[in-house]
């Protein structure tokens, strides 16, 4: 390879490496179950900031930890049509709270959480990523209890 090319070999090299972007997501929360009484200003949702303050301020002693919460977090890169690849984890067992840290190469669009409970409707939330700055949340989920199942049909008798 002579000069001119191996130079122009390294700087496509270089000028390919410095056009990566970097993404940080860090989150941080807890998930509450609410009954059938709780104030209508708590809605179902991931909630984040002071939304959630505030939607736990309206649903004290009607919101309960959910500590057998699933929380899915998928991670939508920009120019993407579906998320990659999603991680799953389990909520702390007496706290119903939750961690997540997640650091990789990519230009993030959208951090999509999901949140799954037995007995429950589940919630979904799409959270916006800012450009070039990482992405850090304190979140809270609200989910509803699913409604009573209808009664069983009797056959109809002769």
């Amino acid at each position: 390879m002579r000069a001119p090319e191996r130079t122009f070999a390294i700087l496509s090299v270089l000028a390919l490496a410095g056009c990566t972007h970097t993404y940080s997501v860090k989150i941080d929360g807890d998930v509450q179950g609410s009954d059938k009484d709780t104030p209508r200003a708590v809605r179902a949702d991931v909630l984040e900031g002071t939304e959630a303050g505030s939607a736990r301020q309206w649903g004290l002693g009607h919101l309960k930890p959910l500590p057998e919460a699933e929380i899915t977090v998928a991670l939508k890169m920009k120019g993407e049509e579906q998320p990659r690849a999603a991680d799953t984890i389990k909520v702390d067992s007496r706290s119903a709270e939750f961690h997540i840290k997640k650091e990789g190469e990519g230009n993030l669009a959208w951090v999509v959480i999901k949140v799954t409970s037995q007995g429950r409707k589940p919630v979904e939330h799409a959270f916006p990523s800012p450009q070039d700055v990482p992405f850090q949340a304190t979140l809270m989920a609200v989910l509803d209890e699913l409604p009573p199942p209808p009664p069983a049909s009797q056959p109809a008798s002769k």
